[in-house]
């Protein structure tokens, strides 16, 4: 799951039209998806970015 997969479903609730669709983005089960969430999913998605440098590594470009 990427952040911006999260990020468009920000506000959305379990009582709404379509929750079928983004239900997979409810990483804690509230049945809404909120700031949390998509902190939770950044933190996931940096942690592994992070874990791969040494403090000093120069960063490659794309």
């Amino acid at each position: 799951m990427s952040q911006a997969s999260v990020d468009q479903y920000l506000g959305m609730m379990k009582e709404e039209s379509g929750w079928a669709d983004f239900d997979k983005a409810d990483v804690f089960d509230e049945g809404v998806i909120i700031v949390r969430t998509l902190s939770y999913v950044a933190q996931l998605i940096l942690g592994d970015w992070l874990f791969e440098y040494e403090p000093g590594q120069e960063i490659e470009s794309y």
